[in-house]
């Protein structure tokens, strides 16, 4: 599984080269309001609000006996999937993933496969909300504009802040509640698409 000191690294530089992929193939003129929305973003005040939606979502649904959580079964991963964001605070539903064969994970950038199976009432259960899409959602200019590098900047600085707050809860051990194999990761996808790894915890 690989680290994640290299995961942080892996997702700021995808971030670095989306920025450039755009710049090169998008007038800069209109992206000026754009990337100040990105920029002016409240990534703190959404790390608080994620770290409460965790927090709250792993004792009230995640790993509650009540809700029909099989504590026997050990998840490999918890898969938040999402689609195309048009619209404000898009949510991306919760998956437990058991039983995965092809779990070879050596980058951010990860293929499920099809070996793999769902935990029991874990299966698009109540997720995550992911607002920084919000001012590309917000901004008229970037919806006409419909640019696939512009739509990656704001998901991957999600997903480093997404990281972060990961990272602080497994260091207060918030983490410690999900019944979980010895090598365990926390993957974001758009329906239909790759993942992208955001957090690994290993035993």
């Amino acid at each position: 599984m690989i680290a994640n000191n290299r995961i942080k690294v892996q997702l700021k530089s995808e971030l670095q080269m989306a920025i450039i992929d755009l710049k090169e193939t998008t007038d800069v003129d209109r992206l000026t309001d754009i990337l100040k929305d990105l920029d002016a973003y409240d990534f703190e005040e959404f790390k608080i609000q994620l770290t409460t939606e965790i927090k709250n979502n792993l004792k009230s649904v995640w790993t509650n006996k009540v809700n029909g959580i099989n504590k026997s079964q050990k998840l490999d991963a918890f898969l938040f999937e999402h689609f195309t964001p048009h619209s404000q605070n898009t949510e991306a539903l919760a998956y437990g993933i058991i039983n995965w064969e092809e779990k070879d994970i050596d980058g951010v950038e990860v293929d499920l496969g099809f070996d793999y199976g769902f935990a029991e009432d874990l299966e698009q259960e109540k997720g995550l909300t992911l607002n920084y899409f919000d001012p590309y959602v917000n901004n008229k200019e970037a919806l006409e504009l419909d640019e696939y590098h512009l739509l990656e900047c704001f998901k991957i600085k999600g997903l480093i802040a997404m990281h972060e707050v990961l990272a602080e809860l497994d260091d207060k051990e918030e983490l410690k509640a999900i019944h979980k194999n010895k090598e365990f990761c926390f993957l974001v996808s758009e329906h239909d698409t790759s993942c992208h790894l955001v957090y690994s915890m290993v035993d």
